[in-house]
């Protein structure tokens, strides 16, 4: 049986400027990030990894980095593992898009699998290509523990693809900052066992 751990990125400061991050270049982790990250590596030191794999996207790249430097291991980039690619949208302010696409921006807050952006992904790629993307690493690695460094609604896409739901459930879906959710795979299917947990959140 293979183990699967998959962590959010860490805070920035574009979080607080309100814009759609999605893959805006050169959003790196603030201070308070790269203590969340820190914890998180702390968090996963007792475990043996055989790979860290990461979307090459900054923030999640230099969150994986900082864990694969404890364990002094090197990160491998994967473009399935990338934030939902937001097209036209990308690296604006949310009140703009909120005032000029007023509903779509509903559509995009209510029923996310359902939002089309111009140049952008369905939410029903980013659900694919996540699944993909696990199912490669976990085949690969078939016995091993790696850690997958990803996004927040990629991470919640690919939960609804684990558990058997509709995509639209995002929503119903937490995955916060530099937290640990964790997939056991056996016999081709994929077990959630562990999600949303925070290290660097008192409980």
């Amino acid at each position: 049986m293979g183990t699967i751990y998959i962590a959010r990125h860490a805070l920035t400061d574009g979080h607080a400027k309100k814009i759609v991050l999605s893959w805006t270049p050169g959003i790196i982790l603030n201070k308070t990030g790269r203590q969340q990250a820190k914890e998180l590596a702390q968090a996963l030191a007792p475990v043996n990894f055989t790979a860290v794999i990461s979307s090459p996207i900054a923030r999640a790249y230099e969150t994986a980095g900082i864990v694969a430097e404890l364990k002094g291991m090197t990160v491998i980039k994967d473009e399935a593992f990338s934030e939902w690619y937001m097209g036209n949208w990308s690296g604006r302010k949310i009140s703009g898009i909120r005032d000029e696409f007023k509903e779509d921006f509903k559509i995009r807050m209510t029923a996310p699998e359902n939002l089309e952006v111009q140049n952008a992904e369905t939410l029903k790629d980013v659900s694919e290509r996540m699944i993909k993307g696990l199912q490669y690493w976990a085949e690969k690695y078939i016995d091993d523990t790696i850690l997958i460094v990803s996004h927040k609604d990629p991470i919640r896409a690919m939960l609804t693809q684990v558990l058997g739901t509709p995509v639209g459930h995002i929503k119903r879906i937490d995955i916060e900052m530099a937290s640990i959710t964790r997939i056991k795979f056996n016999n081709s299917h994929f077990i959630l066992d562990m999600m949303n947990y925070i290290p660097w959140k008192p409980y």
